[in-house]
């Protein structure tokens, strides 16, 4: 759970404010892909990014670069810059 929030300034409110997300332990974000999700988990667990699609097609590039755009927005949105760094460093 730590290195969830290491980075991100809305993890880091949520999960140690007094807000319910606290208490409960849970922040519920329905529009997030789990895919995304995994990604930034794995990012937070180990500095590296992992946008490797588990079934490559012959669109695997435009593929690619629409999950690292998704996961710059969920950056964005928890407040993470050096999430939102490594994601550009992929894009570029």
């Amino acid at each position: 759970e730590d290195t969830l929030y290491r980075t991100s300034g809305f993890l880091q409110g949520a999960l140690r404010g007094g807000w319910l997300e606290s208490v409960e332990g849970v922040i519920k974000m329905p529009d997030i892909s789990p895919r995304v999700f995994s990604i930034y988990q794995y990012w937070a667990d180990t500095d590296r990014l992992d946008t490797t699609l588990e079934a490559p097609t012959p669109n695997t590039l435009d593929a690619e670069f629409t999950l690292l755009v998704y996961c710059y927005i969920f950056g964005e949105r928890i407040l993470d810059s050096w999430f939102k760094d490594t994601v550009i460093d992929a894009l570029l």
